[in-house]
């Protein structure tokens, strides 16, 4: 009778130690509610803020190429500390990273030159405090020693570039995994649906940029 008793008060350890477990492993939902009382808890998806902007819609490679001062394959060499302004009210109005790219060869334009280092200002930057990274239109940031096609233009923050579109210009040249994509995917809401059907529109652009440029991205990684 003792064994049952003891048997039966360790199962009851184990089950609240288990419900414990389990309870610090899923998503805590009350997050973003705490965090975002003026309707942005439906932008955050995990350790992801998507921040919107009005942007022109593009709807083929040729609109982006029209907006672009200059075009080039480059690799991403470093990157500075990221940048969060806020409002007197204290919600973001710009969030960026600036990272310098050292040009491998010009496809078109003359704003710069092969060989040169320029400065690009990323529209995605951490909040340690929060541990939250901001995503301007779902933007992520390029990979240190990646190399990508990139259209550009001038930035409105001069001196520095921009790709355009925020995501059309940025043409990875190997195989990337989109944080924010998985979790969007994982997600189950109207406005995650939505960003998915934009993404997919960017990636066919994306498509055509390294189909008209092969000749150009052969042999960069």
């Amino acid at each position: 009778m003792k064994l049952l008793l003891v048997g039966a008060v360790l199962l009851v350890i184990g089950v609240v130690i288990f419900l414990e477990i389990k309870k610090s492993t899923m998503p805590d939902k009350s997050r973003s509610k705490n965090l975002f009382g003026n309707g942005m808890g439906d932008h955050l998806f995990d350790e992801h803020l998507i921040l919107d902007a009005s942007i022109d819609e593009y709807r083929s490679l040729s609109d982006v190429e029209e907006e672009s001062e200059v075009i080039v394959i480059a690799e991403k060499v470093s990157e500075h500390v990221s940048k969060l302004i806020k409002n007197e009210q204290g919600s973001i109005q710009k969030a960026y990273t600036l990272s310098d790219f050292k040009i491998k060869k010009v496809v078109a334009g003359h704003l710069l030159n092969a060989g040169e280092t320029f400065t690009l200002l990323e529209n995605e930057a951490y909040d340690a405090v929060k541990r939250l990274k901001y995503h301007i239109l779902g933007y992520e940031k390029m990979i240190t020693g990646r190399d990508y096609l990139l259209l550009l233009h001038r930035s409105e923050n001069k001196p520095y570039l921009s790709v355009v579109g925020v995501n059309y210009g940025k043409i990875p040249l190997a195989k990337e995994t989109s944080e924010v994509s998985l979790s969007l995917h994982s997600a189950n809401t109207d406005y995650a649906t939505e960003f998915l059907d934009r993404y997919n529109h960017i990636d066919t652009i994306r498509k055509q940029a390294r189909h008209k440029f092969a000749a150009y991205i052969s042999g960069y990684k």
